[in-house]
Parts: structure tokens; sequence; C-alpha cells
């Protein structure tokens, strides 16, 4: 994303949750605010339902730290 490739919602919302769990709330915050920005639709059940990790628990950390950057439900 940084150096001007593609940018989809997946890729804002994971680079979000990481940037939450590693405790960069600040920038999880702005990175969470520029995800509503440019994909208002964005929510977590939608990302829930297209998840990508095999491992149920997986998918719920993620879950968790976008939950904690401020994305809605």
């Amino acid at each position: 994303m940084a150096r001007g490739g593609p940018v989809v919602a997946p890729a804002m919302a994971f680079h979000t949750a990481s940037l939450s769990a590693a405790g960069h709330m600040d920038d999880a915050k702005g990175s969470a605010q520029a995800l509503r920005d440019r994909f208002p639709a964005f929510s977590l059940a939608g990302y829930r339902s297209q998840s990508i990790f095999r491992n149920p628990d997986d998918t719920d950390r993620v879950i968790d730290a976008l939950r904690n950057a401020g994305l809605p439900d």
C-alpha cells in the first residue's frame, strides 16, 4: 500500500489489525478511519465472512484488533 499498489479493503483491514495488535493505537485508529473513508460499507461481519484464515481463533484475533482500532461491528 505504501508503494502505491492496489488498495483493497482486506489489505487495509489487515494493516489496521497489525497496527492495533502491536499497540500502535494512534496509527491503528488513523488506519481504521482511512479504511472507513475509502470503503464506507466495510463491516467486521463482512470481513469475518470473507476471512482467509483456516483457524477461527486467528480470525477472532484479527476481528478483536480491528474492533480495538475503532471499527464498528
